[in-house]
């Protein structure tokens, strides 16, 4: 299979998009005060669903990059066990 040819348009958008999204958060002033790491996991959070608590929070928070670099792990050596 040919390499396919490397395309700087993508790399310009993908770049936009980081140093837009930046520039938009930086501005992002928040809505109300900030708690510490502490009082968020003793406290709740409210949610389009309703209210959790937050350590349930943290887990809904971690667990997607957790099961997609696990994920990404088994099909790589999948990948470089059948190559």
């Amino acid at each position: 299979m040919p390499p396919v040819p490397f395309s700087g348009s993508s790399s310009l958008v993908y770049f936009a998009g980081i140093v837009g999204g930046g520039a938009v958060a930086a501005r992002h002033q928040g809505e109300g005060p900030h708690r510490s790491f502490r009082d968020f996991l003793g406290g709740e959070v409210e949610t389009g669903g309703g209210t959790i608590s937050g350590r349930a929070a943290l887990v809904q928070i971690v667990m997607l990059p957790l099961l997609l670099s696990g994920m990404m792990t088994v099909l790589a050596s999948f990948w470089l066990f059948i190559r």
